[in-house]
């Protein structure tokens, strides 16, 4: 997999690297926002709707392990399952309650 040096490189500075940490973060909103839009254009760009919904849960395949990976690491620096605020849907955190198809 190729890299972009610009979002792999840390530059330490007397404040250590925190200065950069805009730049990642919006690195970092920009590959989720990409990662959703591209995930429902792949599941939608689709007549059948068969089709769609094979797409839909082999996408949610490759994402689980994922939001999985992430909750350990939360739950190792005191994170808990689900933030104040958040419903823990068929085992991802949201900020609004669960559609009644995910519970």
């Amino acid at each position: 997999m190729e890299t972009n040096e610009i979002y792999t490189t840390e530059t330490t500075t007397s404040g250590g690297t925190e200065g950069d940490f805009p730049i990642a973060f919006m690195r970092l909103r920009t590959v989720l926002d990409a990662l959703q839009i591209n995930a429902v254009r792949y599941c939608l760009n689709e007549p059948s709707a068969a089709t769609r919904k094979k797409r839909a849960a082999e996408i949610e395949a490759w994402i689980m392990p994922v939001i999985k990976e992430i909750n350990n690491r939360l739950k190792e620096v005191g994170g808990g399952d689900c933030g104040d605020g958040y419903s823990n849907c068929g085992g991802v955190c949201v900020p609004y309650r669960c559609p009644e198809s995910s519970v």
